[in-house]
């Protein structure tokens, strides 16, 4: 398990969608339009329930979660840099030729039930959870049209990952974000974009953008940037202390865990969730809502800002 504390964006190399239930309400004023500039994006207000939530999980899962070993980034170490304990776990596990392709067809998620982890997460405390849609490797956990044949409907599960889980989700009223990556790493037209020293945009355009606009359109969301950061640390373990510590600088706690390949939330997983809800159920007035009493103290010595 992993901890990830969140404060304010820095640099945006990373689009986190933080995906909201959105009703349409006839007579609205119209929303305020934002210039592609950090001035314009630094003056929108962050949202009142974001504030307020203090703690939520991040479940990453995808094709990825079928070798298991190393992290969402195994592709990456094992063909983009080709380093040698990789190709050790591939010799000693998967015949010659094997390619990360074939790992798809085995990320089958045949035990995922979206109403149970929904329900381990609200019995979790968490007031949002935060999904995987895709990764660098550019696996999508829903049916995107500009992702033929590397995507959950086409293969491994036949399902909409990311739909049927933001349903489960709403009926409990908790918030669903979506993570989502605007790079592949071997994806033909974003490397002839990175030959190009990006002065391109063929892949911006046939495959990022559309992807976007499907994923945004299709949960009908209000969107949010969020960023890669130091204060997104990643650790093997959870303290109720880092927790406390995150809240008291004014700051979100989000939770990682890594379901299986068949979806399904190992028992020590469970146990740690429903451990912090247990603490919640009694410690929650001095988490949810809350804010620093007169200042908010920030050192740069900690993991949190």
């Amino acid at each position: 398990m992993k901890s990830r504390a969140v404060g304010p964006g820095r640099r945006l190399l990373l689009l986190l969608l933080l995906v909201l239930r959105a009703a349409y309400v006839r007579g609205a004023p119209r929303p305020r339009r934002y210039t592609p500039d950090w001035r314009s994006l630094d003056a929108r207000p962050l949202p009142d329930w974001f504030d307020k939530a203090k703690f939520g999980v991040f479940v990453h899962w995808g094709v990825f979660s079928v070798p298991a070993w190393g992290s969402e980034w195994f592709w990456w170490h094992w063909k983009g840099e080709g380093l040698p304990q990789y190709e050790q776990f591939m010799s000693d596990n998967y015949p010659p030729g094997f390619s990360y392709a074939d790992f798809g067809p085995q990320f089958t998620a045949r035990f995922f039930h979206p109403e149970a982890w929904a329900d381990l997460f609200q019995a979790a405390g968490a007031k949002y959870v935060v999904l995987t849609t895709k990764h660098h490797e550019g696996f999508t956990n829903w049916p995107s049209p500009v992702s033929w044949n590397w995507n959950s409907k086409d293969v491994g599960p036949h399902r909409d990952l990311v739909g049927e889980l933001g349903k489960a989700l709403r009926k409990r009223n908790i918030r669903y974000g979506l993570y989502h990556s605007l790079l592949e790493w071997f994806h033909p037209l974003y490397l002839l974009d990175k030959k190009n020293g990006f002065k391109t945009q063929y892949f911006v355009r046939a495959k990022t953008m559309p992807e976007l606009y499907d994923l945004v359109n299709r949960s009908m969301p209000r969107a949010l940037c969020w960023a890669w950061q130091s204060s997104l640390g990643f650790h093997c373990f959870f303290s109720l202390q880092e927790l406390v510590q995150t809240v008291s600088l004014g700051g979100n706690y989000l939770l990682n865990i890594g379901p299986t390949k068949d979806g399904l939330i190992v028992p020590i997983f469970q146990e740690r969730l429903l451990a912090v809800g247990k603490w919640l159920n009694i410690n929650g007035e001095a988490i949810y809502a809350s804010k620093p009493w007169r200042i908010q103290l920030e050192r740069n010595t900690t993991s949190v800002w």
